[in-house]
């Protein structure tokens, strides 16, 4: 929800974007074979449809759950991130557990693909139930320690909130739910907050405690 109301933020014409993205980027990118063949043939008739986004989708989620991680080791995330001061600086740093640029976001992702059989049979599950546990994880260690805390709904601890929330509403999961009430328990809806926008402000955190 977060997400496509700041979508409809943007100013340029979404339709002509996504067409246009779809015929210049996706198509080639489904076509070409590479060493393996990571997407079923398209006809011309799929060439506008939703299928080229939900093959190209599987194909890159396909990449990322197999390539990702040798098997039986502990994942680690990291991030490119991009500054423009003086000049464009480029870094790498350790992915955070929220929705902007975070493993959340990674999550609601693989958890949307295999609820609407982009990921076909089950796969990508593993690393879905790995991020699952690993956000549970950041649940507990806030419970039992507490520690430093970001707030907002997009880049902060009402992020992992939203996340649970939503993942509860897609799968129907209690646990979800449960530690949805587990991490709005340490949070008292009295934050140090100054700005009142969706994304990071107070209005992206009442929309977690209406929900």
């Amino acid at each position: 929800h977060l997400i496509a109301v700041s979508m409809a933020g943007l100013r340029q014409d979404q339709h002509t974007f996504i067409n246009g993205y779809t015929d210049k980027n996706l198509w080639d990118y489904l076509q070409y074979r590479g060493e393996q063949a990571g997407a079923l043939p398209l006809r011309d008739s799929d060439r506008d449809g939703k299928q080229v986004f939900r093959q190209a989708a599987g194909k890159l989620l396909r990449h990322i759950s197999e390539n990702a991680f040798c098997a039986g080791q502990e994942p680690g995330w990291w991030s490119a991130e991009i500054q423009f001061r003086e000049k464009v600086i480029w870094d790498v740093t350790e992915m955070p557990p929220y929705l902007y640029q975070g493993k959340a976001a990674i999550s609601i992702l693989l958890h949307q693909a295999l609820a609407q059989w982009i990921l076909p049979d089950g796969e990508g599950a593993w690393l879905a139930d790995r991020l699952d546990r690993e956000l549970f994880r950041c649940t507990d260690c806030l419970a039992e320690n507490g520690g430093p805390r970001v707030f907002g709904a997009m880049s902060g601890e009402y992020s992992l909130v939203y996340r649970y929330q939503y993942l509860y509403s897609l799968t129907g999961e209690e646990r979800y739910l449960d530690y949805a009430g587990r991490h709005l328990a340490l949070l008292d809806g009295k934050e140090p907050q100054e700005a009142f926008d969706l994304l990071a402000g107070l209005g992206g955190m009442a929309i977690v405690w209406l929900n």
